[in-house]
């Protein structure tokens, strides 16, 4: 391909095309800069990219969506960005089942109808349950603090951080084991509260509360689904960008961040085919870690982004089964398109992570997700489900050498214990299902690693231990000039999340508050009301 010329220079290069990524271009090809997104992969989206097998169509990652309520920022952000094309599908009332051996948690649409919920399983736990709800709804009445610093300058942010530490100090950041261990939880009142740790990949005794409250926070009034599947939504940004005159390009790697000669200013891209795309301002959506250990050489890395790096663990991977069905499992009692997290144990160590085997050579897994895409889909024509468990890359570690459909036939028998363990707890569960099932096949950490190039196949890029919400490194803008982040590393995990990291690069590059000028737009174009 020729090389590009000066005039062909970009306002934004934006690496990558996931949630983060989309939003970010989304937003500034808005604005009339000239945009160019590059994928490595022939399917944009990242963790919203869908697939299929013969007739049946599965999302890779994406189970329900919240934020879907007047003035959320994604609700608004979301809508105006796709010019309210995308239409939603809210879950049941009841949208989660948490199932542990002795007792389940119906998890339901309304705070207060929650609330009640849990005080008729513990009865002797009122008051812990109380100051659970209290500190929940203070932190998110309080979440604009929490985002601010990522727009701030750095010395404003220095002077502010007292200020902001003095006004949570009721609720100082801290683990989530830790938190409900001082307010006096039990072991199942705790584990009821954390249940569904897999939707953050964080258990309560390495999480953050902040990370734990952002996201269990954000379906206190139930949860959705777009029409079409995940992919929808990635496809209505697509489209928007492409409206406002950005390019969006598939098989375009790129291999190396160019700075000049200083080594303090990006100045554009070099892909793996050997082109060099030029742009004022590169934008980088693929997470801190692979941008710094794979686009830059070692000694051009910031040492704040090194320290970084030695400091955050990735975030757990996870597997999942897809099982293509002959009929609708709709049918089978209980089962009616919301989710069902099931765990043999109210202990969340690690230990959950853990792929064990038995003595028979089968694999165990102490807690896993079942949930129905077919069911909270309106277009979908033909029914699945997925089972999902979050796991530590350890186990599969002696295959990453291998590669992608050239793995050794050891691998293919692990996914085919693998299989075993994914089904049996849902089986025991729901042994009608078995009838159902008229095809297989199991994603590992591997093909996660693959596809979307998050190193160890992590599902939510870096881990959110105690203390990420008050690091002010984690954010839009880098060390090296005109290099930016986008998506969840510097927001927090989920589509929403990766999507509000995407509203914050953003709003730092325009030097505006983008979030509220978003919700501003969107209601000035749509109303308040949601698209039911």
């Amino acid at each position: 391909m020729k090389p590009q010329h000066e005039s062909d220079q970009y306002d934004a290069v934006i690496i990558g095309s996931g949630m983060g990524s989309l939003t970010t271009a989304a937003i500034l090809a808005d604005t009339g800069m000239k945009v160019i997104v590059l994928e490595k992969h022939d399917q944009l989206g990242g963790y919203t990219q869908s697939f299929q097998r013969q007739s049946w169509y599965w999302d890779v990652a994406v189970h329900y969506i919240s934020c879907m309520e007047p003035g959320d920022l994604f609700f608004h952000g979301c809508r105006y960005l796709t010019e309210n094309q995308l239409r939603w599908k809210k879950m049941p009332e009841v949208f989660d089942h948490f199932c542990f051996p002795d007792f389940q948690v119906d998890v339901p649409s309304s705070p207060e109808e929650y609330k009640s919920h849990l005080e008729s399983l513990f009865p002797d736990e009122h008051r812990e349950i109380h100051c659970y709800f209290n500190d929940l709804m203070y932190f998110r009445e309080k979440l604009a603090l929490v985002w601010a610093p990522k727009l701030l300058p750095n010395p404003v942010v220095k002077l502010l951080r007292p200020f902001f530490k003095l006004l949570f100090r009721k609720i100082p950041e801290q683990s989530t084991s830790l938190y409900l261990e001082r307010i006096g939880c039990s072991e199942k009142l705790k584990a009821a509260i954390c249940a569904p740790w897999g939707t953050f990949g964080g258990l309560p005794g390495e999480s953050s509360v902040y990370e734990h409250w952002l996201t269990v926070g954000s379906y206190l009034y139930g949860a959705w689904y777009p029409a079409g599947g995940a992919t929808s939504i990635s496809e209505s940004l697509k489209k928007f960008i492409e409206k406002k005159g950005g390019l969006l390009r598939t098989k375009s790697g790129v291999k190396e961040v160019i700075l000049h000669d200083s080594n303090k200013r990006a100045t554009g891209v070099k892909l793996e085919s050997g082109e060099i795309i030029k742009g004022k301002t590169i934008i980088s959506g693929i997470g801190i870690r692979s941008t710094f250990t794979k686009l830059l050489r070692e000694r051009r890395v910031p040492q704040e982004m090194k320290d970084v790096l030695g400091e955050y663990e990735n975030s757990v991977s996870y597997t999942q089964l897809y099982a293509g069905l002959k009929d609708d499992p709709s049918a089978i009692p209980g089962i009616d398109g919301s989710n069902y997290w099931i765990s043999s144990t109210t202990e969340f160590s690690q230990d959950i992570k853990e792929l064990q085997s038995a003595k028979d050579d089968s694999l165990q897994l102490e807690s896993v997700m079942l949930t129905f895409p077919s069911l909270k889909d309106q277009d979908a024509k033909f029914h699945t489900l997925t089972i999902c468990a979050w796991v530590n890359y350890g186990f599969f570690r002696k295959w990453a050498v291998t590669k992608s459909f050239q793995r050794p036939d050891g691998y293919e028998a692990m996914k085919s214990r693998l299989r075993e363990a994914l089904l049996k707890p849902v089986l025991a569960k729901f042994p009608q299902l078995q009838d159902l099932i008229e095809y297989t096949t199991v994603a590992t950490p591997l093909t996660s690693e693959h596809y979307m190039g998050h190193a160890e196949g992590s599902a939510y890029g870096l881990a959110s231990p105690p203390g990420r919400y008050e690091d002010d490194r984690l954010r839009p803008r880098t060390a090296i000039g005109g290099l930016f982040l986008t998506g969840s590393d510097i927001a927090c995990s989920g589509v929403p999340g990766a999507f509000a990291g995407g509203v914050f690069c953003a709003s730092v590059i325009l030097k505006t508050n983008m979030a509220k000028a978003l919700i501003k737009l969107d209601k000035e174009r749509y109303g308040d009301a949601p698209r039911r």
